[in-house]
């Protein structure tokens, strides 16, 4: 499929050119936005668009696919030009516009009406919210709670401020994020075992195929003190990483945008091998990188499990590739040479040791579903079933049953990731369960005791939450002190303190109005354990407390840049 971006003459804006262009016809939705994915890939240099799924008499960008805000009232006028005065530092009112278009850009690429074939509406099903310069931090998030995309300034960074949201990578990068969440949810949670790492090289490999660069943010290299260039990026697609620990010469690491490279890695040398002149398929590179993009998107849908290790994702991304085969192509050969390549890539990435570890594995044949999960409660009546998500992509699709746990008074207590997943077929026919998730319950094993109420437990999260600030604080001061004095070298773990001080003030500033405004909050239990827990949504992380101890347990809630 050719490439849907619509280029036209580009310009160029020295740092010193203030003038705003500003179109004065109410009914105008002209902008400027960089020729390419950033200012260090664009040269600094912008082009004219008409922007997409936006009304002609919109006053903001309120779109279809997008809602963006800013510090910037824009009042119905999206052209302006990139700089202010005397730097590089981008103006407000050109960032929010350069992210609206990097979001509806990336959702129009993907949509079934005029791109690669995906409902998107009914795969992401809202529009997606971001929020330009909202914080002084060097960073951009996704919250799975929310759903919401925030970015950065880097105001206080040694090396000069930087606006996130005007580098497509960046906006691309986390709305990745969302994505994938909205393809399974499972993944998001801490128990996801390789879950973490399969989101960060998604969202680098979706960043870098639809830019077809393997360069992940070429801006974020001056901002951290690194020499600005066109190949060099935050991370980069192209690396032969991979994710066995025993040989440190190549090994990706154990932090998940570490581990991530390797399956970014992955994403984009399966698209180069597709793309080889000498190799079976010769397809041009847009082309190799559409067919990837898709298999991709597909893969999501095809999880057996909430706690994924690195051969589920190639299994995943086997049972993706078919499907999409199936229903594109046909069945046949294509689907075969496709196969061989992800299985010699997995490989070749230490993802699998062997290719029989991945020989098709059929879902699980069954009557019905119903008259599984009846046979299932009478066999356990403590448990039960509930449909809580359901996505549909090319070929097939995908309904997790979340499993419950009743107690003796009849409550219904969620366990944590556990439950099934029934997959259908192109036609929409339910074509069997995978049951790897579903957790056997012997009876008497949960322990039912409820010492704690939930206004107590609102009372130990505030305590907990206050707590988490101090010292996510005196970690912060800590590490700005040696980024001040040591720089780039230091540069990771000031993000890091950063991002964990930014969630802890968010965390504490939910906790000051616990009670007059009260947080989603549900009974769970955990993964492994037998107490029964209140998971209170902290903004940005998530307060789990021991229904019968007090005991509360702090856990991350978004991915971050």
């Amino acid at each position: 499929m050719s490439n849907v971006h619509m280029r036209a003459p580009a310009r160029s804006y020295p740092p010193h050119f203030l003038r705003v262009a500003q179109d004065k016809t109410p009914t105008a939705t002209h902008a400027n936005v960089w020729t390419h994915e950033n200012r260090v890939s664009s040269d600094g240099m912008v082009k004219d668009i008409i922007l997409r799924h936006l009304e002609k008499d919109a006053q903001s960008l309120n779109g279809k696919w997008a809602r963006i805000d800013g510090q910037t009232k824009l009042g119905g006028i999206f052209r302006y030009d990139p700089f202010v005065e005397g730097s590089k530092v981008t103006t407000d009112g050109f960032d929010q516009v350069q992210l609206y278009n990097a979001f509806t850009g990336l959702l129009t690429y993907m949509d079934k009406d005029a791109g690669l074939g995906f409902d998107m509406d009914r795969i992401i099903g809202h529009a997606m919210v971001g929020h330009a310069n909202a914080v002084t931090d060097m960073n951009a998030w996704y919250s799975p709670q929310t759903k919401e995309m925030t970015f950065g300034t880097s105001k206080n960074s040694r090396y000069g401020e930087w606006h996130l949201a005007s580098d497509g990578d960046v906006v691309n990068h986390e709305q990745g994020h969302a994505i994938l969440d909205a393809l399974h949810p499972g993944l998001t949670g801490y128990y996801a075992r390789e879950g973490g790492a399969i989101h960060e090289g998604f969202a680098d490999g979706m960043a870098a195929l639809f830019h077809l660069d393997p360069e992940v943010s070429e801006d974020f290299s001056p901002a951290i003190g690194r020499p600005e260039s066109k190949d060099a990026g935050l991370r980069t697609c192209r690396n032969n990483l991979h994710l066995d620990a025993k040989d440190r010469d190549g090994y990706a690491g154990s932090e998940v945008h570490d581990r991530g490279r390797a399956y970014a890695g992955f994403f984009w040398d399966l698209m180069e091998r597709l793309a080889d002149p000498n190799g079976v398929f010769k397809y041009k590179r847009r082309d190799a990188a559409n067919i990837v993009m898709c298999m991709m998107m597909n893969h999501g849908a095809f999880y057996t499990t909430n706690r994924p290790q690195p051969v589920d994702f190639v299994r995943a991304m086997l049972d993706g590739m078919e499907n999409l085969c199936e229903e594109r192509y046909g069945a046949g050969g294509l689907a075969i040479h496709l196969r061989r390549e992800i299985i010699a890539e997995a490989l070749e990435r230490r993802m699998i040791k062997d290719a029989s570890e991945v020989e098709p594995k059929k879902p699980e044949k069954i009557s019905s579903i119903r008259d599984f999960m009846a046979d299932f409660r009478r066999k356990n009546p403590y448990i039960t079933f509930q449909r809580t998500d359901q996505v549909d992509v090319i070929g097939g699709g995908r309904d997790f049953y979340q499993q419950h746990y009743i107690t003796r008074d009849g409550a219904q207590i969620r366990m944590m990731g556990a439950g099934f997943f029934a997959f259908r077929d192109a036609q929409g026919r339910f074509n069997g369960i995978a049951r790897d998730d579903i957790r056997p319950v012997r009876e008497n094993e949960i322990n039912e005791l409820r010492r704690i109420d939930l206004r107590q437990a609102y009372d130990l999260v505030r305590q907990s939450a206050r707590a988490e600030l101090q010292k996510a604080q005196r970690e912060m001061k800590q590490q700005e002190r040696i980024y001040l004095r040591d720089g780039a070298q230091n540069g990771k773990a000031y993000k890091e303190a950063q991002m964990n001080l930014r969630i802890a003030m968010e965390a504490n500033r939910r906790a000051q109005r616990i009670h007059a405004k009260p947080p989603d909050s549900e009974m769970v239990i955990l993964p492994g354990r037998h107490d029964i827990y209140y998971e209170v949504e902290m903004g940005l992380s998530l307060y789990y407390v021991n229904a019968r101890t007090g005991k509360v347990t702090v856990e991350e809630d978004v991915f971050w840049s």
